[in-house]
């Protein structure tokens, strides 16, 4: 069986095959619609990934870090063009969904939230408890708050009155506290939250 690789670990011309195929990959038909047609590659944005691939390994400590910052503008340019109409934060939606940073689901009535996948957690927990050592809900998401500006609902009124400040209405201390009950079971699902019987839930990088 052949060994499967990282992204993190192709060739030179494996990195340059990825850029290509990223600019000539079809986009998926809405429901209803016929099958797109052959895409035609982008010869002029794939032969400047490659001169700028070129001129970041001089610069990079590995391949895919250079393929990474020769990826990032043409990409960023790309989803603005397809998101020209949109607002601002439709943008970062679109972006977030290209990261993997975070998928839309559904509830209730059509309603729509959007919510980190795993591979964010994955991410977050080490990156915001380096020593590894279990600290509360409330403590964790104040790290988070503090360090990367992320709100959770663990906070209560606190989260409330941040988001009052960035303008973000329609929002009430009910769908935080749901929304913190729901993180936490997704934590926990991921094996990174455990909750006693005092209702404590502690957060660490592994039990």
């Amino acid at each position: 069986m052949e060994e499967l690789k990282g992204m993190d670990m192709l060739s030179k011309e494996e990195y340059i095959a990825w850029g290509q195929e990223i600019y000539k990959a079809p986009k998926k038909p809405k429901k209803g619609q016929q099958e797109p047609d052959t895409p035609k590659p982008d010869l002029e944005a794939q032969a400047r990934y490659e001169e700028d691939f070129e001129q970041f390994q001089l610069s990079e400590d590995s391949l895919f870090a250079a393929a990474c910052r020769a990826l990032s503008p043409p990409a960023s340019e790309r989803i603005a063009q397809k998101q020209a109409s949109a607002t601002p934060l439709d943008s970062v939606n679109d972006l977030g969904r290209h990261l993997g940073l975070y998928w839309p689901r559904r509830q209730g009535a059509g309603a729509r939230s959007l919510r980190p996948t795993a591979a964010l957690y994955d991410a977050l927990v080490p990156s915001l408890l380096p020593d590894k050592k279990p600290v509360s809900s409330t403590e964790f998401w104040r790290l988070a708050s503090r360090q990367l500006g992320l709100l959770s609902g663990e906070g209560g009124p606190e989260d409330l009155a941040r988001l009052a400040q960035a303008s973000v209405s329609g929002v009430t201390l009910a769908d935080l506290k749901r929304n913190a009950h729901d993180i936490r079971e997704e934590l926990t699902r991921l094996g990174y939250a455990r909750t006693y019987a005092d209702d404590v839930t502690m957060i660490a990088t592994s039990w």
